[in-house]
């Protein structure tokens, strides 16, 4: 019994853990962040990037493949780590034909100012969403939940945070999609860091463990 309680009070806990980051992360999106941002961009240069918004986000549901997906199920870490190398570059293989894609529509239909910049950055955006969802499965696997909730709140901070700056600054939508990238690379950093330290820290004591057997 105490050892099934103590396996429920850790569950809560971390399911507390990443509720608490997903609510913080909810409220700068969409409480704190939206009125002072309609006060900066006007309704047109919100409209001008939702048809960019809403391709991208497609990208980005598919921006590995899913091949993050297998992380969480393989059993053994060895294979996890494999399937994470594979998803990023899954990554850069989904990224690359989209920046084919984006030269070829720039080629035929032409563009304006900010269709350039777009095209520019859809592929940037969907090959580091793509390695962020591939660094987050496994933070996941590996259960850094309160790293993964701070990473989600610094991601929604520095999106508004740069929006709203770039915005100041007079560069209109293109502000809101620069904003957006600068927040997409940090949360792609952040959550490698997070990857990286904590699976160098497995394998040093997975070698400490092997040199004492």
């Amino acid at each position: 019994m105490k050892f099934s309680l103590s396996k429920v009070s850790k569950f809560t806990k971390n399911i507390t853990t990443i509720m608490t980051g997903s609510v913080l992360a909810q409220a700068l999106s969409f409480l704190l962040a939206p009125p002072i941002l309609t006060r900066i961009y006007s309704p047109s240069e919100f409209g001008s990037i939702a048809a960019f918004t809403a391709v991208q986000t497609i990208l980005a549901v598919c921006s590995n493949l899913y091949y993050s997906q297998a992380v969480m199920i393989e059993k053994e870490e060895k294979s996890a780590k494999s399937v994470v190398v594979i998803s990023i570059y899954a990554s850069l293989l989904v990224s690359s034909l989209t920046g084919v894609a984006c030269i070829v529509y720039a080629s035929i239909v032409g563009r304006s100012e900010l269709t350039s910049l777009f095209l520019w950055l859809l592929p940037l955006e969907t090959l580091l969403t793509g390695v962020a969802v591939s660094a987050r499965v496994w933070n996941n696997r590996v259960q850094k939940y309160k790293q993964i909730s701070t990473v989600s709140v610094i991601y929604s901070f520095s999106q508004s945070f740069f929006s709203i700056v770039l915005g100041l600054l007079g560069m209109g939508a293109k502000g809101l999609l620069i904003g957006k990238l600068i927040a997409i690379l940090i949360n792609a950093l952040l959550l490698c860091i997070v990857m990286i330290k904590f699976t160098s820290y497995k394998q040093h004591v997975s070698t400490r463990h092997d040199e004492k057997n």
